[in-house]
């Protein structure tokens, strides 16, 4: 007999997603435009989407001078 547990119940995927920490968007955009790194890399490197990648890139391009770091 299977059992209902109280609570709400997390997915791994998203539990993960959840706890990864903040990229350090001054590395990021070094990485990209200083080391000449691809997206695709960037998106291996830190382990999320190459939309993510591009979001954060975007982000930084529109505020640069905001002092990522």
């Amino acid at each position: 007999m299977l059992q209902e547990q109280d609570g709400p119940r997390v997915s791994v995927s998203y539990k993960g997603s959840w706890e990864r920490e903040c990229l350090n968007l001054t590395e990021l955009a070094r990485l990209r435009w200083v080391e000449g790194w691809k997206v695709l890399r960037l998106a291996d490197y830190y382990g999320i989407s190459k939309t993510a990648v591009k979001e954060r890139l975007r982000a930084i391009k529109k505020n640069p001078d905001r002092g990522f770091g």
